[in-house]
């Protein structure tokens, strides 16, 4: 698969637009390079494996499912992500030895602003957080409960320093093979992989 355009400058919105189109008519995979710039001017670089798994087993973090557009504004604009939740419902995951992140990667909604085509899953300290254990009467414990198990119901804010990791998981049907590591095109071949995960993290002073 070969970009059909050079990339250029998007805007948060223009960039959910192109993802959301991927799904529908001409393939066009140019905006995976707009992402990866834009991700680049913002100070966010393709974390290594090292980094990665650091940040995986990092019980102090937390993690959560989150809108394509509004995490890039978060990024790009440092406009802080407000966390409302009056029903106190779990929409945050504790890390549980990289447990709580694979299930905020798996669970939750991709968003509407990309027609589910890309999942987001933002890695943060608990700054400006305030998260409260799903009580044992919620349902979650009954129908899900492995999942109750590493979510947690918080509110508050999410500030651009705050900000550990910012993943994205896209369709393998739909992503650059110019693109794929060795192992992924190997599995791609063999039809036994459904979606590849990119990880970036930003360089910054220690906390």
């Amino acid at each position: 698969m070969e970009f059909q355009k050079q990339p250029g400058t998007h805007t948060p919105e223009s960039l959910a637009a192109s993802f959301r189109d991927l799904t529908l008519n001409e393939l066009d995979a140019s905006m995976y390079e707009d992402l990866e710039l834009t991700l680049r001017a913002a100070g966010f670089e393709k974390a290594d494996q090292n980094s990665v798994a650091r940040i995986l087993t990092n019980n102090q973090l937390l993690c959560r499912s989150e809108n394509f557009s509004r995490t890039l504004n978060l990024l790009t604009g440092n406009q802080p992500l407000e966390i409302e939740n009056k029903r106190q419902q779990a929409n945050m995951c504790t890390m549980s030895g990289a447990e709580g992140f694979r299930t905020a990667m798996t669970e939750g909604f991709s968003g509407k602003d990309v027609s589910g085509t890309v999942k987001v899953v933002l890695t943060f300290h608990t700054r400006h957080v305030t998260t409260q254990p799903i009580p044992k009467e919620d349902d979650l414990w009954k129908y899900k409960p492995n999942t109750a198990a590493v979510s947690v119901s918080g509110t508050g804010t999410i500030k651009i320093d705050d900000v550990e990791m910012v993943s994205f998981r896209f369709p393998i049907h739909l992503y650059p093979e110019n693109k794929l590591s060795e192992s992924e095109l190997e599995q791609l071949e063999e039809g036994g992989i459904q979606f590849v995960v990119r990880h970036y993290t930003q360089e910054k002073t220690a906390h």
